[in-house]
């Protein structure tokens, strides 16, 4: 039998994710001039935040497979959004970098973004969205340090 905090985490856990999946099932109705999927925006954004990045440092970044990353990445080269430069280090590894129109599209994505969690959060309080910015910063920061 479940304990009051264990069934609390529960439900909670389940609502982060479904709030997760309602911003990404919003950018999915949204244009892109690329026709950016909401995977690839994520590693447009993953690639400005880490220029020179590897496939294998975005998938693990990302909780993906390397061969999905991939796939994706052809898309994102095709489209003239980033490119793959061979590493000065290791000529074996590629590191991605965004074209000026990647960087352009990391900005919309991340407006985009911001804008739909902005719908989605409208209704709180200051003081609640104060609160909600101190938990969720807790959280993240328990993740990034394990």
């Amino acid at each position: 039998m479940d304990t009051p905090k264990t069934e609390l985490i529960r439900i909670v856990g389940s609502q982060l994710y479904d709030f997760s999946r309602e911003l990404a099932a919003r950018h999915a109705d949204s244009d892109s001039p690329h026709g950016v999927t909401n995977a690839q925006g994520q590693i447009v954004v993953c690639i400005a935040k880490t220029p020179g990045v590897g496939i294998k440092e975005v998938a693990s970044r990302l909780n993906i497979t390397s061969s999905a990353v991939t796939q994706l990445v052809d898309g994102l080269v095709r489209n003239g959004l980033i490119t793959r430069e061979q590493d000065s280090r290791d000529r074996r590894a590629l590191r991605l970098a965004l074209t000026r129109q990647g960087i352009a599209e990391c900005r919309r994505f991340e407006q985009m973004r911001a804008d739909r969690a902005s719908e989605l959060l409208a209704s709180l309080s200051d003081d609640d969205l104060t609160t909600l910015e101190r938990l969720l910063a807790q959280v993240l920061g328990q993740l990034r340090s394990s």
